[in-house]
């Protein structure tokens, strides 16, 4: 059976990852790429513009769903933390958002690879800097709308914005480090551990045993 387009889009994305996981973005040859999909450069050209519009179309769907991900956590923080904040608050709250975070992790592990290892010179080289930003916004707009509530007492914006960037980091060394699936829950744990207790000192909360 011949091949359709669409199957030809999926043999260039195909290979195209491979090649981009393999020398990155910068030395990633199209010519390498159309040869291994078994086409023509020309053919590569008609289903996408440039190496961007290729490496767009890999990362695209992870770096869209990253964003989802942050704003629906402020929404479901936000909701939680109102209603449990002047009571304490124990430290296994964030059970559903850290699946929703291992299961993006883990169904994208690849493309993760190449968006924090792989993307010097392309248009997502900024990518973890951009979820770095989106994350830190988000904390800083929920300190501040406790702080408005008069649940907690303000924290500044800098404090906030570091301690978030260090979260960020921390599941970062996820992907570095090529943590087993198994072992991601534990590790996430920890961290959301010691970050729990930190965060309700600075918001001079007592912590619910």
């Amino acid at each position: 059976m011949k091949d359709t387009s669409e199957d030809t889009k999926k043999h260039i994305l195909d290979s195209a990852q491979k090649e981009f996981l393999e020398k990155g973005f910068s030395g990633a040859s199209l010519r390498t790429i159309a040869a291994d999909a078994g086409v023509t450069t020309g053919a590569l050209y008609r289903h996408f513009k440039d190496k961007n519009a290729l490496f767009a179309a890999i990362v695209g769907d992870t770096v869209g769903t990253a964003a989802e991900i942050i704003k629906n956590a402020e929404v479901r923080e936000l909701n939680f933390l109102t209603a449990e904040l002047p009571h304490g608050i124990k430290n296994d709250h964030q059970d559903e958002t850290f699946k929703v975070l291992i299961d993006y992790i883990y169904d994208r592990f690849d493309i993760l690879t190449l968006l924090l290892t792989k993307s010097s010179g392309s248009a997502y080289e900024n990518f973890l800097q951009d979820v770095t930003d989106m994350y830190a916004g988000m904390c800083q707009a929920l300190v501040k709308e406790l702080h408005r509530k008069k649940i907690i007492i303000t924290i500044d914006c800098l404090t906030v914005h570091v301690l978030a960037s260090c979260f960020v980091t921390s599941v970062k060394e996820i992907i570095l480090h090529r943590i087993p699936r198994k072992k991601a829950a534990e590790f996430l744990g920890n961290i959301h551990t010691f970050y729990h207790y930190g965060w309700m000192h600075l918001f001079g909360l007592p912590c619910a045993e």
